[in-house]
């Protein structure tokens, strides 16, 4: 049986605090946190048959996939 994941990208800058915005299509990139989640998804996938992964082309999707 086929398996779809979708992982939403770490977290950025804004995306936490008072100061919530909303990114869009502004390239803004990973906080640490938001590394520490790439990390963590990597982590959980990584013994996963992977056959194939999409990705928008903005850098936080790109480093989280």
């Amino acid at each position: 049986m086929s398996q779809i994941f979708l992982v939403r990208h770490g977290e950025v800058e804004g995306n936490y605090g008072p100061k919530r915005t909303f990114a869009g299509w502004g390239d803004k990139p990973l906080t640490e946190k938001g590394l520490r989640q790439a990390q963590a998804v990597a982590e959980r996938l990584a013994h996963e048959p992977l056959t194939a992964v999409y990705t928008s082309d903005l850098k936080r999707a790109l480093h989280t996939a």
